[in-house]
């Protein structure tokens, strides 16, 4: 039965990046109310996989009350995986199953196999007979994975192949790489005597199925492992020229990844490059990054020079953990090759792997000559607004949130522009704007004061190891220091920066500073310890060059030198850092930068100058009411920095 509910759950869950196990147990909880038995054939191929059990094991635990499983496989279903309390597991194995002497006679007659002993087939196979009763599997030690020393395989072996013609059980072998096997299918892996073979077997007492008028052969399950196990005993030149046929087979039907994975086990990485290229945008997009990475791996030495697909995931993988090493060696490489152009001017979403790439590592004026390439296509917009924030211009539109891949590239663009609001909303969303978008969502309920909330959710995102170097050099120590947290905030300010060095990413790295001095500020009150940390920062060359590093450095730098009484050096910042955001757009400090303004204008005697710096944060029509919120917030907390520090408040925060 379909329960609509549960549509879509798992699918939304991984692509949130939730681990498999939560993922399931989120489907399971959609059941709730729903009188459903789930039934998960074929545990066996399972193995000793631990992750796969414990997708099982979190299936069974968040199961609701009223929801049954039946678990099948030919091996024991691990212990650990199974419900602790007695009577809720019922076990149906051999002495269940298990065909009686007279039983296995009667099939057997009415088989045509009147002269084989039931004794001695029931002894050989423990209960089960060909055809009908291979849904089962023995429990016992006895069963092994070698044909020579299982009894059901030496059953088949002298009792089915052995009474069919050679070419018959050869056909049955070859093919059992197929699910269901047609003639077209079975020529496709060069049995040219397909129709024949078909139709010699649809005479013959096998354990298969027909379909479509006896066009289509389907062998059971237990059988067609039996077969697959002989598969492997041919030559291997044989065996390499099937997978390679059946690869090609996968690959004409449209199944590119299954296509992709089997002509790889083959070895043939050229065949498999056609399917893979097909296939790889939607293993990503599924974020399943490890199968990605395996098959560029299996590729990289038959992989063609220049810009391919595969130069694209590849950028997308190490983009998406934030490791821009190799992005520049791939990049500097087609440049090298005269091919960079091509890149960046084949799409927008192509530009932005340059773009994004080379502004990471401080490249800038590569980044804008990546940007000035890109054709106007859809993703144009978002491009233009994402480079937009690297300069000290006014920005253009933000596009709207759609739920597409992108939305990791707007939501940053948002919060930074102070409409919490909009990011707070993308609270419960699924997809590409949940998977992204919760280092934002994060920092935005944090300065909108929902400070429990944010970290919260931060811990949830920790404890799953989504860790980014985002994380840890600007939403975890921003959070962690508003939260008081002040030695978990160093410590997650420190690994963000070994990171953020170790994977080239220069902005990430001048965060982790600036995220240090705004913790020395606020927690410490030490000035002299957030401007040490500060100079490097403010006097690398591109900080200032930059609308998102530039204000804010100069805004922390004001109130360093505020409270160290350097008045009209702190006013200078103070004056640059609100007009650049006032330029931008980028509103996200500005109630802090604006507060500290009124002070260093009152301290300096410009008292109207100081009134209206005071007013700044509270009549900005363009960003959300969380900001208003928060700027009265900073107006008290600021008041008392300054008077613990020097015992005096300013007439600023007084008004």
């Amino acid at each position: 039965m379909a329960v609509p509910r549960a549509r879509g759950v798992a699918r939304d869950a991984l692509t949130a990046r939730i681990p498999h196990p939560e993922a399931v147990g989120l489907l399971a909880e959609a059941m709730t109310g729903e009188r459903v038995v789930l039934v998960l054939d074929e545990l066996e191929r399972l193995r000793d996989e631990p992750e796969a059990w414990a997708v099982i094991e979190a299936l069974l635990r968040h199961a609701p009350a009223d929801m049954r499983f039946v678990l099948c496989s030919r091996r024991p279903v691990p212990a650990s995986v199974l419900p602790r309390h007695p009577g809720d597991v019922a076990r149906l194995g051999d002495e269940d199953l298990a065909l009686t002497v007279e039983e296995a006679a009667a099939v057997l007659t009415r088989l045509g196999r009147p002269a084989a002993d039931p004794a001695a087939v029931v002894q050989a196979t423990g209960g089960w007979v060909t055809g009908v009763l291979f849904e089962a599997w023995r429990f016992g030690e006895q069963a092994t994975a070698g044909g020579q020393e299982d009894p059901l395989y030496d059953y088949m072996s002298a009792h089915i192949l052995r009474d069919l013609p050679a070419a018959d059980s050869d056909f049955l072998i070859a093919t059992s790489v197929l699910g269901e096997v047609t003639a077209a299918r079975a020529r496709a892996l060069g049995l040219p005597d397909a129709g024949t073979r078909l139709a010699s077997l649809r005479n013959a007492h096998i354990p298969v199925t027909w379909k479509d008028s006896g066009h289509t052969l389907r062998c059971h399950p237990r059988f067609r492992e039996y077969l697959q196990d002989r598969l492997e005993g041919w030559g291997e030149e044989r065996l390499r020229a099937l997978r390679v046929a059946h690869g090609r087979l996968l690959a004409s039907e449209g199944h590119h990844e299954e296509a992709t994975e089997v002509l790889l086990s083959a070895g043939a990485a050229a065949e498999a490059l056609e399917p893979a290229a097909t296939a790889i945008f939607d293993v990503i997009n599924r974020l399943d990054f490890g199968l990605a990475e395996r098959w560029l791996d299996a590729l990289a030495g038959v992989e063609p020079d220049g810009m391919s697909p595969f130069v694209m995931a590849r950028l997308t993988l190490a983009i998406a953990s934030e490791n821009f090493r190799p992005c520049v060696e791939i990049l500097d490489r087609l440049a090298a090759q005269g091919k960079l152009a091509d890149v960046a001017s084949s799409s927008s979403a192509a530009a932005f792997m340059v773009c994004h790439t080379y502004q990471s590592v401080g490249r800038y004026d590569d980044t804008l000559a990546a940007f000035a390439l890109a054709p106007h296509d859809a993703d144009y917009d978002v491009l233009r607004a994402f480079v937009a924030i690297y300069l000290l211009e006014p920005q253009p539109p933000v596009p709207e949130l759609t739920g597409a891949p992108l939305d990791g590239l707007v939501l940053p663009i948002i919060y930074g522009n102070g409409h919490l609001a909009t990011v707070l909303k993308t609270t419960g969303t699924v997809g590409w704007t949940q998977a992204f978008g919760q280092p934002w969502l994060i920092a935005a309920l944090s300065d909108a004061g929902q400070i429990k909330e944010a970290v919260e959710l931060y811990e949830a995102v920790r404890a799953r190891r989504l860790t980014n170097t985002s994380l840890d050099t600007f939403v975890g120590p921003r959070v962690l220091t508003d939260a008081g947290r002040r030695g978990e905030a160093l410590e997650t300010i420190a690994r963000g920066r070994r990171w953020a060095r170790e994977t080239s990413a220069l902005n990430l790295e001048l965060f982790a500073s600036m995220q240090e001095a705004r913790l020395r500020l606020r927690l410490d009150l030490d000035p002299a310890a957030a401007l040490r940390v500060l100079d490097p920062v403010d006097q690398h060359p591109i900080t200032h060059r930059v609308g998102f590093l530039g204000p804010p450095v100069d805004s922390w730098y004001g109130y360093a030198l505020l409270l160290q009484g350097r008045d009209a050096e702190a006013l200078e910042r103070l004056r640059r850092s609100v007009t650049t955001e006032r330029r931008t757009g980028r509103m996200l400090d500005m109630p802090t930068t604006a507060v500290y303004l009124a002070e260093a204008e009152w301290r300096v005697g410009n008292e109207d100058a100081a009134d209206r710096a005071a007013d700044i944060p509270l009549f900005l029509d363009d960003v959300s009411e969380e900001t208003h919120a928060a700027a009265l917030v900073y107006l008290g907390e600021y008041a008392l920095d300054f008077a613990r520090e020097s015992g005096e408040v300013g007439i600023a925060f007084l008004d």
